[in-house]
């Protein structure tokens, strides 16, 4: 009996040591996995974080297109209104810039049908148009950067009539050679004819 429980004692012994072994070894791969995963997550983290290079880089165009559309409509000037060479893709890109705007057609494709629209446009404005934005927020990475806001409008046109309004107002941008550019852009208002109906409590 007593070389059966010393043996029996010895395999218990080896079973806690190999056991020992075993968590020790589940602990540091479950280590290493984790580091492992938070070294893959980074660059994704760092891509929305707002102090990223991306997120700046994204910031710095957005901020200077929406200056630069705020002096044109100041001065009533369109080329300050849509200037290819720094803040639109131009007509011969494959990234075509494309509008959906408020005002008629109901899209305009191409930097030369934005330059002529809005030319036409301040003609017929008295005085500056008054914009500013609201609501806003800017994200981007390496390739893309987007604006969301709502633009507010004030002018007075040649005829007497008053413009006032408030414009839902997207940019999209693409890192075109190195420049983040503007490829889409979208204003609208909601229509009140497509509204729905809240059901009257009884």
């Amino acid at each position: 009996m007593v070389p059966f429980m010393l043996s029996f004692k010895d395999t218990c012994a080896d079973t806690r040591r190999v056991t020992k072994q075993r968590m020790s070894l589940y602990r540091r791969l479950s280590a290493t996995a984790a580091i492992l995963l938070i070294a893959l997550c980074m660059p994704y983290a760092n891509a929305s974080d707002s102090g990223s290079p991306d997120r700046a880089a994204a910031e710095r165009a957005v901020d200077n297109a929406l200056k630069s559309l705020s002096e044109g409509y100041r001065t009533l000037n369109p080329r300050l209104l849509t200037s290819p060479a720094v803040y639109y893709s131009d007509d011969s890109s494959p990234s075509r810039y494309v509008l959906f705007d408020v005002m008629p057609p109901f899209v305009d494709v191409g930097f030369n049908t934005l330059l002529e629209k809005n030319t036409k446009y301040v003609d017929i404005i008295d005085g500056p148009i008054v914009v500013s934005w609201t609501d806003t927020y800017v994200d981007g990475d390496s390739g893309f950067a987007y604006f969301r806001g709502i633009m507010h409008a004030k002018a007075s046109y040649k005829d007497g009539r008053k413009l006032d309004i408030a414009l839902r107002h997207t940019l999209v941008f693409k890192k075109i050679d190195g420049k983040f550019l503007i490829v889409h852009e979208h204003a609208s208002v909601p229509d009140a004819a497509i509204g729905i109906e809240t059901p009257s409590k009884q």
